[in-house]
């Protein structure tokens, strides 16, 4: 996915636009788990954590999700 490329460039906004646009086009978990770790780059956790929480009720073990979660509530408490 480009949205990986401008990920690690640090692009987080482009990111989650590539993120976007592929899962619309082909809805699935990792294009999921990835926008939410870009949204939280950005800071944007309520959002993150909803598309972390959108993983984990089709995959409940996926390792991304449960570990970004986590780490979300871990904050907002």
């Amino acid at each position: 996915m480009r949205g990986d490329v401008y990920f690690h460039k640090g692009d987080y906004s482009k990111a989650v636009d590539d993120y976007t646009r592929g899962f619309a086009k082909k809805p699935n978990i990792e294009a999921l788990s990835r926008r939410a770790e870009a949204y939280e780059k950005l800071g944007e956790h309520e959002k993150a954590l909803a598309d972390y929480k959108a993983v984990l009720k089709n995959a409940p073990r996926h390792k991304g999700a449960v570990q970004g979660s986590a780490r979300l509530n871990q904050q907002s408490n």
